[in-house]
Formats: structure tokens, sequence, C-alpha cells
């Protein structure tokens, strides 16, 4: 409390941030602001291929959910033939790394880990998609979701941290609950179904 009473400013992502901070460290009015992260445009080509790509963004960790989503993946993918699922980021955790591998010996070329990516690479995979889906337990404002969003991509995150502040459910992205595995496998049917659907939150 002392550090933070002790800056000129207190910076943080969101006016959630800026009420806990606040609140919790008892600053004085005008100590905290709100600065939001901001993401250039991420441009490319859609996936010609005729799948639905959905792509994870970050550490494969079941602080970001990838363990919720590995649970339901496989049921989506026999579901869904032309849903695919992408995962772009480190493997931090031995037993989803496993649980990942067997996915993608089950769907090849439908299910991928493609491991930590970043600038072009990174770019050109997002924009090939077309949902984003990033169940996270707990966040800031992440960088990945906004980058998704400029790509047009429909969000599917959970609303923790300052996502709130900029995904209204149904209307620019679907939310869902922390550790709700029946609730992600629900959003995710839901857009691989409907094209229009897609179309409409990216768009937003």
């Amino acid at each position: 409390s002392r550090f933070f009473r002790g800056a000129a400013r207190v910076i943080v992502l969101g006016d959630s941030w800026n009420d806990f901070v606040t609140d919790a460290l008892g600053l004085p009015a005008g100590h905290v602001v709100v600065i939001r992260n901001g993401v250039a445009e991420v441009t490319g080509p859609r996936s010609v291929d005729g799948l639905t790509r959905a792509v994870y963004v970050g550490e494969v960790s079941r602080r970001k959910g990838a363990d919720v989503l590995m649970s339901v993946a496989g049921d989506l993918l026999d579901a869904h033939p032309r849903l695919a699922l992408e995962l772009l980021g480190p493997l931090v955790d031995d037993e989803l790394a496993a649980r990942g591998r067997e996915l993608e010996a089950r769907f090849p070329g439908r299910f991928v880990l493609a491991g930590s990516l970043t600038g072009t690479p990174k770019d050109r995979r997002v924009a090939a998609a077309s949902i984003f889906v990033l169940p996270s337990r707990a966040e800031g404002l992440p960088m990945a979701m906004l980058e998704a969003m400029s790509a047009s991509l429909a969000p599917v995150v959970t609303p923790v941290g300052a996502i709130g502040e900029v995904i209204t459910d149904d209307e620019n992205g679907l939310l869902v609950e922390p550790g709700d595995a029946e609730a992600l496998s629900a959003a995710l049917d839901r857009l691989a179904g409907d094209p229009a659907l897609v179309h409409r939150l990216g768009r937003a």
C-alpha cells in the first residue's frame, strides 16, 4: 500500500481495476488513471479451406482456461466436422500438453497446438480465424482479445478483469463464466452452427 500511495499515479487497464485498487489500497481520488490497452489493426486473409477456425491465444494453462477448452474440444469437433481449433501459445503445463497432443492425434489438422508465435506468423493465424476463444479465470484486459476483435473475430470470453467493460454478451461477443465447461461448449456450438452470428459479432 505504501508503494502505491508513494507513486505519482497508478495506471490500471479498466474501471473495474480502478475501483478494486482504490478500495483495496485506500488511494485518494484521482491517484489512479485508467489507460486501456490499444492495438494496431490485425489484417490478413480469412481461411479458404472451408473450415470454421476458432483460435486461442495465450499460454496453454489452467489460469487461461485451456483445461476447460480442452475438456469440450473433442465433443465439439465430433459434432462439427468443419470446425477447427488452434491454440497459439507456450505449453506450460505437462498434463495439458499431453491432453492436447491426444486431441491433435484424434483430429489431425483440426486441433492444433501451434506453440508460441509472435508478429506476422501469429497475426496471420488470428486473421485466418473467425472465432476467438479465451475462457480465462483471471485477466487484466487481454491484448490477444483486442487484436482478435481488430481482425473482426467473434470473441467467446469470460467476464473477468476489464473484459466485461469491452464485451457485451450477444452484442459484440459471447460471455461465459470462468470454469463453466457446459456454457463454453454451448457458446462454441452456437457459433459453429451459425455463420451469420459469427459475422454479426465479428463486425460489431
